[in-house]
């Protein structure tokens, strides 16, 4: 993939910006380091070129690291959905998230900013500015180059930018595995948020225990792991919505500790008005195509370089009376269906 050119991205997305007043900048799913601190950098550029904005999330941060981060940079979040929002914003902005839709408020305002890093999902809908560089490890990764070049010129303090770059080094931190996975354009934003990153601070975020609420969760993962070939296949049965990223910790813990190529937790997601079945892959082989893979089972979903998902709405079976068959049928169905796919690339190799 060629290099992006930085400069011209840099003034491209500073015109959309200050083409706006006020952008409702939306984070999509779980509030995770990279999405929080690649949103705290559109804000504070955003404003420091005369434009307000909002943050809507559509679901509160399960992890205690998660809401650390928010509460450092007392960064303002709203968790209920705008109401008519054409009277408030002139457009929104989705950070490291594949798609722009947003219920509500897509085809009431426009798309002004769309930066991801993940394989782009479906047809896109429009944006004004938009950067998808699949081959960096986060989203940080390219705020942090457009900071780099934007932040001389608009008089950043030291105290602003190094706090700002410590989250940005949190997110790329989080989403490359530790730095285990770095591409060139990681290192060069690496090279620029390390000497201005507060590590005791990070040292702390790192120190925080496992969460509780994630330890039973993690039990039952572990009653239900099942080894298929080189694939680890479990699942943690119903968690609460407040807790729906225990299934990534665990993914990413299973993987550390067993000798296989891919491992899968999925769980069913429960909240007061919805049940989604939720899957989470984590894989740690960089020349396979977890992407293809996810979406074939779920086209949907999505994946890059070693971490994947997708997600099933089955909110119809919210209010079963018989939660445990519920249970009993998702396993059996999920499994199965992972185990046919964990075939099929034998078959697609031969």
């Amino acid at each position: 993939m060629d290099l992006p050119d930085i400069s011209s991205l840099a003034e491209s997305f500073l015109h959309t910006v200050r083409s706006c007043r006020h952008i409702l900048a939306v984070i999509k799913g779980s509030p995770d380091p990279d999405a929080i601190a690649a949103i705290h950098t559109f804000k504070q550029i955003s404003e420091k070129s005369g434009t307000s904005v909002a943050i809507e999330s559509e679901q509160h941060p399960s992890l205690p690291q998660n809401r650390r981060i928010i509460a450092d940079l007392n960064l303002p979040i709203r968790f209920e959905t705008v109401e008519d929002p054409a009277r408030y914003y002139d457009g929104y902005a989705v950070f490291d998230h594949q798609s722009i839709q947003v219920d509500g408020i897509t085809g009431l305002i426009p798309c002004m900013v769309h930066i991801d890093h993940h394989p782009a999902i479906g047809s896109a809908l429009p944006s004004t500015f938009r950067w998808i560089q699949e081959d960096v490890g986060s989203t940080s990764t390219q705020m942090a180059l457009l900071l780099k070049h934007i932040a001389p010129s608009q008089g950043w303090t030291a105290v602003e930018e190094r706090k700002t770059c410590t989250a940005l080094y949190f997110g790329m931190l989080t989403d490359t595995d530790h730095f285990a996975h770095l591409t060139p354009l990681d290192q060069t934003a690496l090279e620029y948020l390390k000497p201005r990153t507060d590590m005791q601070f990070i040292q702390r975020l790192l120190s925080l225990p496992f969460p509780r609420s994630a330890l039973a969760y993690l039990e039952r993962s572990f009653q239900n792991q099942e080894f298929y070939r080189d694939w680890l296949i479990t699942g943690a049965g119903f968690v609460d919505g407040r807790h729906r990223d225990a299934i990534a910790l665990i993914a990413d813990f299973l993987l550390r500790q067993n000798k296989v190529k891919v491992a899968v937790v999925f769980a069913l997601i429960r909240q007061e008005d919805s049940l989604h079945l939720d899957a989470v892959f984590r894989c740690r082989d960089s020349e396979f195509d977890l992407d293809a893979l996810v979406k074939r089972i779920a086209p949907m979903g999505g994946g890059r370089p070693f971490k994947g998902a997708y997600q099933v709405d089955l909110s119809y079976f919210k209010d079963t009376p018989h939660p445990i068959l519920l249970w009993h049928l998702v396993r059996l169905s999920t499994t199965g269906k992972l185990k046919y796919h964990r075939d099929l690339l034998e078959s697609d190799e031969s």
